[in-house]
């Protein structure tokens, strides 16, 4: 897979190098808020990308395993975005961080009767997943995205939209990232809807996935940390499964400031070596929690896209104001202690403040208390599979 990431980058660059006499001709060029060219004729425009995330974290455990308090570059990622005017669009992100450079979206769609993209791109699952994560409420998404290992992958997609609904299916296998060969095949696809709500944005989605171990490639594993990325995962199967089959339930409400928004996820696991009389276990995990802007913002959702984009802040710091201030609760859960496995079960409540100083910049502070319990598999844990673990973050958030 290393030739393929090579080629994007050829690629890449060589755009670059073709792209330099064509931006000199006339056309309409902006550096802010995000750099963007547009060419006289209308023909394509190219569009800069990127973001940083920068975490600081603080977690410590009723069973004095960890004190943990550091920091960490979360995300530092940079693309660009080409549209044409034959309804092509090229999307390339490089992430360099935490764990050297990887490709996060790599992708080209043609937009006609349907949407079709090829390419590196997040299998269609969840709420929080379809929203970028420059977007989302809290520091980290529900609990069941990581446990159930909802990613992205070398794939393709078909989807179609209307003003109120979305539909999507895709089929992956494994990443751009890394060889092909023992890598997992996956299928999903979702769907959503918004009633016609006066005065309300409702937002109702569903979403299937079902995935299978290929050659020699690893079982899968489900685990979950607390909610600090910094934090070691307290609840965790081991490799158990060949293969899975993930539902997933989407609602979301709008109204004014006042945002509330749910998923519940189920996951029916097929173990790779059963012992006698051992059935296949069933997982799960949501979340429900509710947002309140105590400046009159309101959260910005697409009924086209069944997801959540940008705030614009009414009064922004860059024109004097005071920027957009958001209050957050939140009550995550995931379970994964089934038919002897004791991977154990966390319950998390957070409290979240979010500071929008523009529509571009963010200060988000988290604080959050999680009870394990069931989760006699993890060391940290002691022998009665019990823990309480408390954690604080904050993150410091630019994209464009």
């Amino acid at each position: 897979m290393s030739n393929l990431k090579n080629a994007i980058l050829a690629s890449t660059a060589i755009f670059t190098l073709i792209a330099q006499p064509v931006l000199a001709e006339d056309g309409e060029f902006k550096f802010w808020p995000t750099p963007e060219y547009k060419a006289a004729d209308g023909s394509f425009s190219l569009k800069a990308r990127g973001r940083l995330m920068q975490d600081f974290g603080w977690v410590s455990d009723r069973d004095g395993t960890l004190d943990i308090s550091e920091s960490e570059t979360r995300t530092g990622r940079l693309g660009f975005e080409l549209k044409t005017d034959n309804n092509l669009k090229l999307k390339v992100e490089v992430d360099f961080v935490p764990d050297g450079v990887d490709f996060t979206d790599a992708t080209l769609s043609w937009k006609g009767p349907v949407t079709i993209t090829v390419g590196n791109f997040k299998i269609p699952t969840s709420l929080e997943e379809s929203t970028s994560g420059r977007h989302i409420t809290f520091i980290d998404r529900g609990s069941f995205t990581d446990a159930f290992s909802i990613a992205r992958s070398l794939g393709v997609s078909v989807g179609k939209s209307g003003s109120n609904w979305s539909f999507v299916a895709g089929v992956g296998k494994g990443s751009i990232n890394e060889s092909l060969d023992n890598t997992p095949v996956t299928y999903a696809t979702r769907a959503t809807y918004s009633p016609q709500v006066e005065g309300m944005d409702v937002h109702l989605g569903a979403s299937v996935r079902y995935r299978k171990t290929t050659g020699t490639g690893s079982d899968f594993r489900y685990r979950q940390r607390p909610h600090n990325h910094m934090a070691p995962r307290f609840i965790n199967t081991g490799s158990i499964a060949d293969s899975d089959t993930m539902f997933g339930a989407e609602f979301a409400v709008v109204k004014g400031p006042f945002s509330v928004q749910a998923e519940y996820s189920t996951l029916s696991a097929s173990l790779s070596a059963p012992e006698v009389g051992q059935n296949d276990p069933s997982f799960s995990g949501g979340y429900v929690s509710a947002s309140y802007f105590l400046t009159g913002e309101s959260r910005n959702y697409s009924a086209s896209k069944g997801s959540f984009g940008n705030v614009k802040p009414n009064n922004p710091v860059s024109k004097g104001g005071l920027g957009a201030w958001q209050l957050a609760a939140r009550f995550d859960t995931i379970d994964l202690s089934d038919e002897g496995i004791f991977g154990g079960k966390q319950d998390t409540y957070i409290f979240g403040v979010n500071w929008h100083l523009t529509r571009h910049v963010r200060l988000m502070f988290n604080a959050s208390t999680s009870n394990i319990t069931d989760a006699t598999l993890v060391a940290e844990n002691g022998a009665d599979g019990a823990n309480k673990v408390d954690a604080y973050g904050v993150r410091m958030q630019v994209n464009w």
